[in-house]
């Protein structure tokens, strides 16, 4: 039993180029999980020990246009997958995350660098254990896996920041990095409101990734649940629904976390960590692969 997550898929049309695969890649990818496996959705894999084929469920985090874009293809191959957008995004504002990955893909790793460690070189030590961020050495083996060493580096030292400093560092890169207005980048990177409702009007299952995109761990337990029941709120006002299931920003929770999601009635909680479902999964930790290393399970 696996689930496999995307974030990007990319069309060379487009003015933000980001790492995913293309469309045909995309949909080749999907037909041949049709093939291999009993494709279902997030709530019913967990059931699934017993199937005479292996299970995958589809699941999709961040609720960028591209994920509306492929709406269609899904529907036409009859398979219920799993939307996870970031919810302030409905509030007119671009999660720090997401600029990030912006400036890395328009700003070359040096200049971000340079500024990140000449204004914060307490922060970059205490997340890297020495002064700057690594050139050569991975800070983490599963974080940004796919990105050359020194942007995944960058990418861990930015999600550990402390909030406030965060915005203080990508902010002023990201408008340098965007075409227009954060409006316009809204409108063109991320699915609005009746997009996403005209989604789960068609069967697919809408969840919550948070209000912000934070790494949960680093928030107290009141700034957890504000954050993941505004998200809640948000999610279930667009679509006019109750949602059930959540993706964890980054793959990171604590025992809060878990606390948090039971008391606001969250029944299901995908964990991207690369790894396999076991036999018999908790619900609120179904953990994901990248749609990259998905056929790695034959070797584990």
């Amino acid at each position: 039993m696996f689930i496999t997550t995307y974030h990007y898929i990319t069309d060379p049309r487009d003015a933000y180029a980001l790492h995913g695969p293309a469309i045909p890649e995309f949909l080749a990818q999907v037909d041949s999980f049709s093939q291999e496996y009993d494709i279902k959705d997030i709530t019913q894999i967990s059931g699934q020990q017993d199937s005479s084929r292996d299970c995958i469920a589809l699941s999709f985090d961040d609720g960028t246009f591209h994920h509306y874009r492929m709406f269609p293809e899904l529907r036409k191959r009859n398979i219920i997958a799993s939307f996870f957008p970031i919810a302030c995004v409905f509030d007119g504002i671009v999660p720090i995350t997401i600029q990030t990955h912006i400036v890395l893909s328009k700003l070359a790793p040096e200049v971000i660098a340079a500024k990140i460690e000449r204004e914060y070189p307490s922060i970059v030590k205490r997340i890297a254990h020495e002064d700057g961020i690594p050139r050569k050495r991975r800070l983490s083996p599963l974080k940004a896996m796919y990105d050359e060493v020194f942007a995944a580096n960058i990418k861990v030292v930015i999600a550990d920041f402390p909030v406030a400093e965060k915005e203080l560092v990508i902010q002023p890169l990201f408008w340098e990095a965007i075409d227009g207005t954060v409006d316009d980048f809204i409108k063109t990177f991320f699915m609005q409101p009746e997009q996403l409702k005209e989604m789960h009007e068609a069967g697919m299952i809408i969840g919550a990734h948070s209000y912000a995109h934070t790494s949960l761990k680093s928030l107290s337990y009141e700034e957890q649940k504000k954050d993941i029941a505004k998200s809640k709120d948000i999610i279930e006002g667009i679509i006019k629904s109750k949602i059930s299931a959540f993706s964890y920003p980054f793959g990171y929770y604590d025992q809060n976390t878990l606390t948090i999601m039971r008391e606001l009635g969250f029944r299901y909680g995908v964990l991207f960590n690369h790894q396999p479902l076991g036999p018999e999964p908790d619900n609120l930790l179904l953990s994901a692969y990248d749609y990259r290393d998905i056929r790695q399970h034959k070797k584990l």
